[in-house]
């Protein structure tokens, strides 16, 4: 598990690289400063549905990622869920 925060007016950014297939990454918001933290992909995108970044905001915030096969053997991170975060 992750505890992000960000006490600044700028979005912080955390590109993620690839993971090996069956890894899991928390994300939580556990500041109560409300700066944006912008979580994306390094070389292959997230898996999302309308975005390629996720947004955490405020204290509480939270997402579960894994790292699933592309069907090339190759792992992807799949938004599995969360509360709380927007896709941008």
């Amino acid at each position: 598990m992750n505890r992000v925060g960000n006490t600044t007016a700028a979005a912080i950014d955390i590109i993620l690289y690839n993971g090996s297939i069956g890894q899991e990454i928390f994300f939580v918001y556990s500041e109560a400063q409300t700066g944006i933290i912008e979580i994306a992909g390094a070389v292959t995108p997230l898996v999302l549905s309308g975005g390629t970044k996720i947004q955490l905001a405020a204290q509480g915030d939270t997402i579960h990622l894994l790292c699933v096969n592309d069907g090339t053997g190759n792992g992807v991170w799949f938004l599995v869920g969360g509360t709380g975060y927007t896709i941008s």
